[in-house]
């Protein structure tokens, strides 16, 4: 799942609030420790990067199988250079 969150020093603790909700009536469990994050223009604060499990020096993700990046340039290269089936 791709999330999109804006001003993670508030959404960020009110989304695993609601992830915590969701393992207590599912029985399901987000392993935060393989939770991977892409930030654009935006520096997490102490607080935020002390307070939660996640790596936070990520410089791309893998999803579905496509690597995508904060950098537009280099996702159209990845993107151009491969052949998906």
């Amino acid at each position: 799942v791709i999330l999109y969150l804006r001003d993670l020093n508030t959404s960020l603790p009110k989304l695993l609030e609601v992830i915590a909700e969701f393992h207590e009536c599912s029985g399901y469990k987000l392993n935060i420790a393989k939770t991977q994050k892409i930030h654009f223009n935006y520096v997490p604060s102490k607080e935020i990067k002390e307070g939660f499990n996640i790596n936070w020096k990520t410089k791309k993700i893998k999803y579905l199988g496509v690597f995508i990046t904060r950098s537009p340039e280099i996702l159209m290269i990845e993107l151009n250079e491969r052949t998906y089936i």
